[in-house]
């Protein structure tokens, strides 16, 4: 509850109070964020990216 006693300060607070939500807040780390849930790890795939040097590498020992 603020103190209605001091108007000067509860407004002040309630400035604060703003300031910290909304778009003046500070900026969230990236660190913060949950980390990105990697959708071939959860069917039990492998990526496409692995795939394809896989495939390449077998291609590059074969010849051509």
């Amino acid at each position: 509850m603020l103190n209605t006693q001091d108007p000067h300060s509860a407004a002040n607070a309630l400035f604060k109070q703003n300031d910290n939500f909304g778009y003046k807040a500070r900026p969230q780390m990236l660190a913060e964020k949950p980390q990105r849930v990697n959708v071939w790890q959860q069917i039990g795939a492998t990526e496409p990216k692995v795939a394809a040097a896989k495939l390449m590498k077998q291609n590059d020992n074969f010849g051509y």
